[in-house]
């Protein structure tokens, strides 16, 4: 039987090498028929077609960060950093399956109605995102699943594997990991360097791209805006050629970031022009550019001899064998089982029950103090729902547009309302533009009135030159050109100032509209900055005293002149208005939600820090009622020191994506039992992290190597019920090298309510320590425990756990022989066995 099974799978795979063969043969035919200038279209993102050789036109750009993104209607699942947190590498492939199924159904939908499938629409996704969460300032930390290279590792590759299918031969879409490599800064991430030891690159960055290639089987890489030691990733031959190709053996297409290629003469100065960069990039392994540069480049480059037609062609076969695999272009989609699934997947039941599942898991109980799950036995408690969030949903960056959107406020209104009286408030009152009497113009600027803005207009992109106009402006709301004074100029910049007395102290929020370089100061801090051609909304929160006088600058550089310039305020309540504070008071219960949305690509944090105006609201509503539940939607880990003993229960939501509102409902009612652990640690204080330029991660990166204070450890989540861990055993504690490591251990349910435990294992060695690494994260399960039921839990390590990379070697080795294996609940608990191995 064992031979004839042996035999059947030897003809199987003798068939698909030979349909492997058939189809390389192909690939080649087509790449020697294709002229110099066809195979530098086919190297950029977005390609034109050619029709004589059956090749679609098609664009290479599209996004699925936690969904079909920027292509409409598709189910938006919880951002990375809410995946991480469900530690359910499962689910994850699950989701990324969903995803792929609706791109699929897209996709197809597209070629029928336009011929071809443009950007966004395409099978060529730029996920996952497999930089780890280094440090949270970084402006992009949501769209990381952790700060562990384990627990990114095995996100990272479930994605990719539900993404790309299981066929050997064709591909339901292409993922691409990304940023490769050390890209973990915005503001320098376009000519910055990271500086990294080899050390670092070797356990904490590479592990989660070597995981992609070689166990997800990943078919697309990106590679970083930023320099690594100083060599740009889009050009830097040991990146792309040593380490992806040669000693990882990864076999598909690198893409560039955005404009990457062209910021390696415009922003690094690493070449001296466009066609030194595009050839140096090529020759590095850089298959393609995201934003096209190549075609001029490339060209430019093969006309100086910078290139030959090799060089091209290498590059060709990566591109048009993945077009192959995927099917689209003539005669390619014959054999592919992916080219027939309905658009009714498409937001479908079942992918709205899974963004359900995946939001359930991933929200993290930090705190509860009893007040949790709620008990609604009497219908006369009043419940305070504090907050715009309760109304409004919010899907964060890189997202579809779903056609079920259910606010957190009318999912409570309809399982609750019957239980309970329902009250809400927003915590802010109406958005207004911001009366002129309140604004005072300087003495020498007033002899055309005193109230408003002073205006100084340049005809200039620069606020430089001769002023052109100098005029009061009562209120910053028209548009430039129709406006009288402004009409006849195409070119304007505009500086306003004015002195601010605000009638109350409380929380403002600005809203700036405008358009170019928009800045804006209080007392000569910036506290708002943004550029576009078109048009920018800036807002923030301040907190003012009606005592003080604020002196108001805004500068705008590159106006258009057709968009609108605008600012408005939202003031505090007034004293006889109701506030969150009235309502709190009259309350039971208190439920506040509160978003947090000052991390984003393009921009780091300056600290972890809520605004001062969201703390005092924390203030007021505890105060006013201590039985608070504050409800924190956030895509970054944040300081919270200064609020967590004001509520009596604190639930992460994260950005749960759309079925955020319903599985915060189940969590509060008690219906489902909050499972979710952090991915990432949250620090009592940022300024004990080193700075954000900082990549040697023994300087006092993640868990395991910082050394200051934790508020919540990685792996930290709470239970509506209890969880007791016995002492870890092993049947042998002297290993020799080729024996399995195994350690046992029995969880215990000892609450009285079923649950599911993320059960983890870690391991530490003295010598380790004595280096500044604490401990590393070696496995983990997710396990269901009845009430009352105790289960034995096994993790079994290989010796790859134990290895360290040496220095002095350049070579991984086992640098001790002294180990601890701890199972615990998170990292903050050490549940200790001893073993040696030699």
């Amino acid at each position: 039987m064992k031979i004839k099974t042996l035999f059947i799978l030897l003809i199987t795979f003798s068939i698909v090498q030979q349909g492997y063969a058939q189809k390389n043969n192909k690939v080649e035919n087509v790449v020697q028929q294709l002229s110099i200038n066809e195979k530098i279209d086919l190297l950029c993102a977005k390609f034109p077609g050619v029709q004589k050789q059956g090749l679609v036109k098609y664009d290479w750009w599209s996004e699925c960060l936690h969904g079909v993104a920027r292509a409409g209607k598709a189910t938006v699942f919880p951002k990375p950093i809410a995946m991480g947190a469900t530690w359910d590498s499962d689910l994850i492939k699950r989701i990324a399956d969903a995803i792929s199924d609706e791109a699929r159904a897209k996709h197809q939908r597209e070629v029928e109605q336009n011929g071809f499938s443009d950007r966004h629409f395409g099978l060529t996704f730029f996920s996952p995102t497999l930089n780890i969460a280094r440090d949270p300032r970084w402006g992009r930390t949501s769209e990381c699943f952790s700060e562990d290279p384990l627990l990114t590792s095995d996100m990272g590759v479930a994605f990719i594997k539900g993404m790309q299918g299981d066929d050997p031969y064709y591909l339901k879409t292409v993922a691409t990991a990304k940023h490769f490599v050390a890209n973990n800064e915005e503001d320098r991430r376009l000519g910055g360097s990271a500086e990294v030891d080899e050390m670092s690159l070797r356990e904490y960055y590479f592990p989660a791209f070597q995981a992609a290639v070689t166990q997800g089987r990943v078919t697309s890489i990106m590679g970083a805006y930023n320099a690594l030691n100083g060599i740009p990733c889009c050009a830097n031959s040991f990146l792309l050629n040593d380490v992806l190709r040669n000693e990882w053996g990864f076999d598909g297409v690198v893409i560039s970031d955005g404009s990457a290629i062209d910021k390696l003469y415009t922003h690094h100065k690493y070449v001296p022009s466009l066609e030194n960069g595009a050839a140096m990039a090529l020759k590095a392994g850089c298959d393609m550019s995201l934003r096209d540069e190549y075609r001029k480049g490339l060209y430019l480059a093969y006309q100086q001899g910078m290139i030959n037609e090799e060089d091209l062609n290498c590059a060709v076969r990566r591109v048009l064998n993945l077009r192959a695999r995927l099917g689209l272009d003539e005669g390619t989609s014959r054999g592919n089982p992916y080219t027939a699934v309905p658009y009714s997947v498409v937001e479908s039941e079942a992918h709205q029950a899974l963004a359900l599942e995946a939001a359930q898991k991933s929200m993290v109980l930090l705190k509860n103090e009893g007040i949790l799950p709620l008990e609604l036995k009497d219908k006369t408690i009043k419940i305070g729902l504090i907050g715009e969030a309760f109304k409004t949903v919010y899907y964060g960056d890189y997202s579809g547009t779903p056609e079920n959107n259910v606010t957190l406020f009318d999912c409570l209104t309809r399982e609750v309302g019957k239980y309970a009286q329902l009250s809400w408030i927003k915590e802010r009152s109406k958005e207004e533009l911001i009366p002129y009497n309140y604004l005072k113009r300087s003495d020498d600027q007033a002899y055309d009135g005193i109230l408003g803005f002073s205006g100084e207009y340049y005809e200039s992109d620069k606020l430089q030159g001769d002023v052109i106009l100098s005029r009061q402006d009562l209120m910053l709301d028209f548009t430039p050109i129709t406006d009288t004074q402004l009409r006849p100029y195409k070119q304007l910049s505009a500086r306003w100032t004015s002195q601010l007395k605000v009638p109350q102290s409380g929380r403002y929020i600005f809203s700036l509209m405008a358009s170019g370089n928009t800045r804006m100061y209080i007392n000569g801090k910036k506290v708002a900055q943004k550029s576009n051609s078109q048009k920018v909304q800036a807002s923030f929160e301040i907190l003012l005293e009606q005592s003080k006088e604020y002196n108001i600058k805004i500068e705008c550089e590159g106006v258009n002149v057709k968009s609108p310039v605008r600012l408005t305020w939202t003031p505090p309540f007034s004293e006889d208005e109701d506030t969150p504070a009235k309502l709190a008071s009259r309350s039971d219960v208190v439920v506040l939600f509160i978003r947090d949305d000052n991390s984003s690509e393009g921009r780091d944090r300056k600290n972890l820090n809520l605004g001062d105006a969201q703390i005092e609201l924390i203030k007021q509503v505890t105060t006013a009622n201590p039985n608070t539940i504050l409800l924190l939607g956030s895509g970054s880990v944040l300081a919270l020191d200064k609020i967590v003993k004001l509520p009596k229960a604190l639930l992460n939501v994260w950005i749960g994506g759309q079925g955020e509102s319903q599985a915060i409902c189940d969590l509060l009612l008690g219906r489902v039992n909050p499972s979710g652990k952090t991915a990432v640690t949250f620090f009592t204080d940022e300024t004990q992290l080193p700075p954000i330029d900082d990549y040697n991660v023994k300087n006092g990166r993640s868990y395991q190597y910082f050394k200051g204070d934790i508020l919540f450890p990685f792996g930290y989540g709470l239970s509506y019920t209890d969880y007791s861990y016995g002492t870890p055993k092993m049947k042998k504690n002297k290993i020799k090298d080729g024996e399995p490591i195994i350690v046992t251990t029995e969880i215990t349910n000892t609450g009285e309510r079923d649950g599911e435990e993320i059960v983890q294992c870690y391991l530490s060695s003295p010598d380790w320590e004595k280096h500044g690494l604490k401990q590393k994260l070696v496995g983990y399960k997710r396990i269901f425990l009845k009430s009352g039921e105790t289960k034995r839990v096994e993790f079994r390590l290989t010796k790859e756990k134990l290895l360290r990379w040496d220095m002095k070697s350049n070579r991984w080795g086992v640098s001790t022989h002294q180990y601890e294996v701890s199972i615990a609940p998170h990292s903050g608990i050490r549940n200790l066995v001893s073993f040696t191995y030699n």
